[in-house]
């Protein structure tokens, strides 16, 4: 899939100011500060973390950042922000939110297309010697594992998710889909608390459990269903899953998606979608390994043989290439889909839908 958030390569220029450097963009100037990064998908409002937390820098000033074009996802420069909401600044653009709490701890940047969560938290002034480097250290999680929220829940540890904004006395415990305590193998119960940010700031506690399968790292939420396999955010072959039970007749459906390729599962079987907003009259290929294309005109539906098909074939081989063309440019997107981990993620699929409670 192409990438959503993606900002012009600008040259940055430092200007030494005494002993505190400042950072000269082509729009503004600000102070560095030193960061834990990390990016979560966004599911039903919260954000689950799919990566692991790296250190990285933000260049600020009062009410506008950046990242630096060294970052995880390049240079990108947040509007002035302009709106603001219990402590945090924002601005709510057509394709991203620009989100920046007023202590210049904590930066979200939501991508509301892709739904992913980008997260700059417990940022300080590196050069400021009154100011401690608590962003090298690990949050504290003991207001989690004393709250009696978490006195039943059978944690076997704590995470802190939660942004820098928040009421931690509100803390409240969500509720768990699946049927059993545990449904991978060898695994560990992580209660993490997380912020919900389309729900003032709300703060819950959950079980997302985590295991490694044939050494691969796995985490499923055990709120919703939602989780992923393999490594950070940088690694191309991990998959992310979610889960929804529709409303009026209880059916429950889950999916695994990589890069515009999703695969579906409910009580029928499989089924393979490729791509989003489909240009009217054009066909969307999968090829498997060296073989004959498989073809569809269904805005990118395949047919449940089909896709028991694509998906035997490619348990077998080691390449996926898809192609679809996106509206409104009439032009084929090809997407490689990376099948290192596939064998797995076909399994978890299948673990997390056939224990998802009916």
């Amino acid at each position: 899939m192409r990438k959503v958030l993606i900002g012009v390569m600008a040259v940055l220029s430092i200007t030494l100011m005494g002993c505190t450097p400042k950072i000269q963009t082509v729009s503004f100037v600000g102070d560095t500060l030193s960061c834990q990064y990390a990016v979560a998908n966004i599911v039903d409002g919260n954000a689950k973390f799919i990566a692991g937390i790296t250190p990285e820098n933000l260049y600020v000033a009062n009410n506008q950042f950046a990242t630096t074009m060294f970052s995880r996802i390049g240079f990108i420069e947040s509007p002035t922000l302009t709106k603001k909401e219990n402590g945090v600044l924002i601005s709510d653009g057509d394709k991203s939110i620009f989100t920046m709490s007023e202590d210049k701890s904590n930066f979200p940047i939501v991508d509301k297309d892709k739904k992913i969560l980008h997260q700059w938290d417990k940022c300080y002034n590196k050069y400021a010697t009154s100011i401690e480097p608590t962003g090298s250290e690990k949050k504290n999680t003991d207001w989690i594992k004393n709250s009696p929220i978490t006195s039943t829940m059978e944690c076997d540890g704590y995470e802190d998710s939660t942004f820098s904004f928040g009421d931690k006395s509100k803390l409240v415990a969500e509720k768990t889909i699946f049927s059993k305590k545990r449904i991978l193998p060898n695994s560990s119960r992580i209660c993490t608390a997380t912020t919900d940010i389309h729900r003032n700031n709300k703060m819950s506690v959950m079980i997302v459990e985590k295991a490694k399968i044939n050494n691969i790292d796995v985490s499923v939420y055990h709120s919703d269903g939602s989780g992923s396999i393999g490594g950070d955010y940088s690694d191309k072959a991990s998959w992310s899953y979610a889960c929804k039970k529709d409303k009026m007749n209880d059916k429950v459906e889950c999916y695994m998606y990589q890069d515009g390729f999703y695969i579906f599962k409910e009580s029928s079987g499989y089924t393979v979608l490729v791509g989003k907003d489909h240009f009217p009259g054009r066909v969307v290929q999968v090829r498997v390994g060296k073989g004959k294309p498989f073809t569809t005109g269904d805005n990118g539906n395949f047919s449940k043989s089909a896709s028991k098909s694509i998906i035997n074939a490619a348990l077998k081989n080691d390449s996926m290439v898809t192609r679809y063309t996106e509206w409104p440019y009439d032009t084929p997107i090809d997407n490689d889909v990376h099948l290192e981990y596939f064998n797995e993620a076909v399994k978890l699929l299948d673990n997390i839908y056939d224990n998802y409670r009916k």
